[in-house]
């Protein structure tokens, strides 16, 4: 049942009043005095307010006499937030209305959320490239002195064991930071793994580039450096998403590893060329790829900020092997 208050039809309003003072019937002094008809008018400090009902006779707004809705004003009171499709002037957000005929604000949430988020994107960019540079350098710093010394070559030479050992520690390592969760987020048993992981890759590459010459391998460094700049510009500056042809690069990675194993036992110069010029090819798709995860606001997939040692593992191994590749690219010219 509704109260003698209430708006047409008994229903209470549904949004809050505006601000402003509201009248109240004033007070006798004292039992049984009667009221002046000057007490029973509004003083002059009152400023009228009350609901404003969402429909009236003849579908007008409705208000109880004396009781007006005014136009908004500023004051503490916290306006009432809607939502503002996109597209509906002024690109999505909200704005703040106490009925009809009130001014539209914009609120600014959406961008700040925005903002933050490319913040966010932007500093997990910086700390994933930072590891592969430290992966980089510390692989050089073990590939170099295998290339360049004849002592760590001879020692090698004399303990074969050491290279398989290298190759097993690479492939455990591997799986604990691929398959764990818990190892590869944990500081700093994450940092550990993937040192001993990317220790292990540095003395594969320098076995692997100590049957080259060494101005092969050096040129093949500074192909593989101008290459990785220029592709990481690219994949920052694109409007083509990588990250929706994952599958198809997945493919092509399956087929040049099942070429390459059919090479071996055919033994063909003509194949090997192809395979080294087809693998330089893939693992550059595959460089663009990750590096768009890393940054992937408009993009079909992204990696998580949680996971930087997975995002540093995939560049890694891409930049490894592009320059395996090219060296072997080189090393066909030369013969």
């Amino acid at each position: 049942m509704g109260r003698a208050d209430d708006g047409p039809g008994g229903a209470w309003p549904q949004q809050p009043p505006p601000p402003g003072d509201y009248y109240s019937p004033p007070q006798p002094s004292a039992p049984g005095l009667p009221l002046s008809s000057a007490a029973l008018q509004p003083s002059a400090s009152f400023t009228p307010g009350g609901y404003a009902w969402a429909a009236g006779p003849g579908g007008a707004p409705y208000a109880a006499p004396g009781y007006a809705a005014p136009a908004p004003r500023g004051g503490p009171s916290a306006p009432l937030l809607v939502p503002v499709p996109p597209g509906g002037g002024g690109g999505g957000g909200f704005y703040s209305s106490y009925g009809a005929g009130a001014p539209q604000e914009e609120f600014a949430m959406g961008h700040d959320i925005m903002y933050a988020s490319r913040a966010m994107r932007h500093s997990f960019l910086r700390k994933v490239l930072g590891l592969v540079a430290a992966q980089l350098c510390l692989t050089a710093a073990i590939a170099a002195p295998i290339l360049l010394l004849p002592g760590p070559r001879a020692w090698l030479g004399a303990n074969r064991w050491a290279v398989p050992l290298a190759a097993a520690a690479a492939f455990g390592t591997l799986l604990v930071l691929v398959c764990s969760e818990g190892a590869r987020r944990a500081y700093p048993t994450n940092l550990f793994l993937l040192a001993g992981f990317t220790a292990a890759q540095g003395v594969l590459v320098g076995v692997a580039c100590a049957s080259y010459n060494t101005p092969t391998v050096l040129w093949a460094v500074v192909m593989t450096a101008c290459v990785c700049v220029l592709l990481v510009g690219y994949a920052l500056q694109t409007k083509y998403d990588f990250t929706a042809s994952g599958g198809m690069l997945f493919s092509a990675l399956v087929t040049l590893l099942l070429v390459t194993l059919a090479s071996s036992l055919l033994r063909l110069p003509a194949l090997d060329l192809i395979i080294s010029g087809c693998g330089a090819l893939v693992f550059s798709c595959y460089l663009v790829y990750d590096i768009q995860l890393l940054v992937s606001g408009d993009h079909a997939v992204s990696v998580s900020v949680d996971e930087p040692i997975v995002a540093a593992l995939n560049i890694y191994t891409d930049i490894i092997n592009l320059f395996l590749y090219i060296l072997q690219l080189l090393a066909r010219d030369e013969d």
